[in-house]
Parts: structure tokens; C-alpha cells; sequence
């Protein structure tokens, strides 16, 4: 701060005399000024002291008219302060720039841009991390392009799939017709005869489970159930008769026959000799259920399967036995 001091001398200090205006004086000090008239005036500069201001990027300060006493300043503030942000490089494009917190980060997040691609049904696609533009898409296939028939194949038709069951062709919904024989559907029994008899598996699915039975033979119906032994020597010899020939009878090894269907069978036997008495004895399972000596001999048996039937001659030149089923 100055004062302007006018030394008087003679007949005073006029305003021609000075060049200094009242706003070229401090305001609260006085002093005779080149608009004051030649009389002594209060100063009308504003004394602005120390000033200070602190200041934003992008803001201003007008420094106000008046004295300024050297120690008022304008402060920018820090640029940390004005850059508060939470993004890291991967959170801002490839090559951009930018501050955060203070500090300049260039980016690394990656420009997809409009990214395509097409998709068959249960496929997926993976959408890379990264910046998309908004014009990229993911389509999904027609299911006609996806449910066509494979080169030198032929479409399924209705009769191809299991009545109950559908299937897509070409895009098209396939509702099946097949006949569809699972569990007792498809199974059939057929009733014993002498003529050979034949039943057509029916078109369609079959489980698995089906099957053709033929009943068993009751009495009376089983005329091709019979066995047969012969046996013919210059001497006597004991044998035992056992199957040679027939069908529906197994032999037991040479001993016996082993009864298949259960059922009433009759035994029809003769035997021969030179001399002597020889004896004929039927045993059912090892166990004797008659003896004879006669030359022939007829006997009815009821018999169930695995019964062993044997015809024991003690001593004769020829044995012939026929057993047959009711």
C-alpha cells in the first residue's frame, strides 16, 4: 500500500498539480486528487488484501478490481481429486485412454463388433468377452435343415414309427401307426395236431416278450408218441429193452424209456425161446410192477414225465417191445 504525499509549500497543492484519481487511491486514506477539486479526498480503490481461490479443471476465477497485497493465490485443484473413478483398464476399450483417479489408463477391453453365428439345436455358442456393437447375432437353425434325411435314406412315414410314438422329418411333426404288440399282444398258443401248422408273425413292433406255446397233448391226441425195440439171437441171453426207434420217447441210455408227455400208454411185448422158462418183468422208476412168463403181454401204465419205463428178459432169443401213447 502507497500514500500519495503532497508537500505543501507556498500557496498549497491545487489537482492540477497531481494526476492521481480518487479510484487510484486506497479507499480509508485521503489525499487532494487530479478530480478532487484541490481538496483533500477519501480514496475510493478497493483494498482487496489476500485473496485465494481453488478451481476445477474447466473453471475460471475473475480476479476482483482493487489493491492486491501479494499473498492471495489461485489454486487448481489436484487432478486425482477431479478424476475419481473405479474403471481399470479391462473395463475400457483396446488403445482408449483415460484418467482415473489421477492417473492416465489406457484400455484393454477387446472389440467384438458384430459378432455371428448359427446354432443347431442343442449346440450353444460362447459370446467372447469383450465389446459388442449391438448389430452381432446368434441364430438358430431351421429344424427343417436339421431334421432332413441323410443322403440315399428314405423319410420315415407314419407306419415306420410305434403307434403312441412321434418323430420330426423335414421339419414335420411324424405321428406313429405302427402296430404295437408288447407283453401278452403278442403271444399265441397253438393246439397240438398231427399236420404241421404255421402262424405269420403279425407286422408291427414286438417287445420281446412275445412267444408261441403248443399246448400239451391230451390223452387220445398224441397218436405220434410211440418207441419200439427188436432184438433177435440163435440163443437165449437176458437183455433189457430200451428205445431203438420211435418219436416222442427217449431212450434212457440201454436200459429203459424215458417218458416226455405225461398220459396213459399201453405196452405191447413178445419174446421167444429155445428152451427153458424165461421170465419177462416191467419195472416203473427201478421198481417192479409185474412179471410173466407168457410169450406175449399187454399192459396200460399211467405214466408222467421222466417216469423210466424198463422190459427185463431173463433168458429168450428174441424180445420185442412197442410202447405207445394213448
Amino acid at each position: 500500500m502507497s500514500e500519495v504525499m503532497i508537500p505543501v509549500k507556498g500557496g498549497g497543492t491545487s489537482s492540477d498539480d497531481v494526476t492521481a484519481l480518487r479510484s487510484n487511491v486506497l479507499r480509508g486514506k485521503t489525499t487532494v486528487t487530479s478530480d478532487s477539486d484541490d481538496e483533500i479526498v477519501e480514496g475510493t480503490m478497493p483494498n482487496c488484501g489476500a485473496k485465494t481461490a481453488e478451481l476445477a479443471c474447466g473453471e475460471s476465477y475473475p480476479i476482483p478490481e482493487g489493491y492486491h497485497d501479494g499473498k492471495g493465490k489461485v489454486t487448481a485443484k489436484s487432478l486425482d481429486s477431479q478424476t475419481q473413478a473405479s474403471a481399470a483398464a479391462g473395463d475400457i476399450l483396446k488403445d482408449k485412454t483415460a484418467y482415473v483417479n489421477g492417473s492416465k489408463v489406457t484400455g484393454t477391453m477387446a472389440n467384438q463388433g458384430a459378432k455371428t453365428a448359427s446354432l443347431n439345436c442343442g449346440g450353444s455358442y460362447m459370446i467372447p468377452a469383450g465389446y459388442h456393437n449391438g448389430s452381432g447375432k446368434v441364430t438358430a437353425n431351421s429344424l427343417s435343415s436339421q431334421t432332413g434325411v441323410q443322403s440315399g435314406k428314405t423319410a420315415i412315414s407314419a407306419g415306420a414309427v410305434r403307434s403312441g410314438y412321434e418323430g420330426w422329418v423335414n421339419g414335420g411333426r411324424v405321428s406313429g401307426n405302427m402296430a404295437n404288440y408288447t407283453g401278452n399282444t403278442n403271444r399265441k398258443t397253438i393246439a397240438p395236431s398231427t399236420a404241421q401248422q404255421t402262424w405269420k408273425i403279425p407286422a408291427g413292433y414286438h417287445d420281446g416278450n412275445g412267444y408261441v406255446t403248443v399246448s400239451a397233448a391230451g390223452v387220445g391226441s398224441a397218436k405220434g408218441i410211440w418207441a419200439a425195440y427188436f432184438y433177435a439171437s440163435d440163443s437165449n441171453q437176458a437183455k433189457d429193452a430200451y428205445a431203438m426207434t420211435g418219436s416222442g420217447i427217449n431212450a434212457n441210455g440201454t436200459n429203459g424209456f424215458k417218458i416226455l408227455t405225461a398220459g396213459t400208454y399201453r405196452i405191447e411185448i413178445w419174446h421167444s425161446t429155445a428152451s427153458g422158462t424165461p421170465r419177462l418183468t416191467i419195472y416203473k422208476n427201478d421198481t417192479s410192477i409185474g412179471s410173466t412168463e407168457n410169450a406175449g403181454w399187454s399192459k396200460e401204465l399211467s405214466l408222467a414225465v421222466g417216469d423210466i419205463i424198463k422190459v427185463h428178459d431173463t433168458a429168450g432169443r428174441g424180445l420185442n417191445v412197442i410202447i405207445f401213447k394213448k
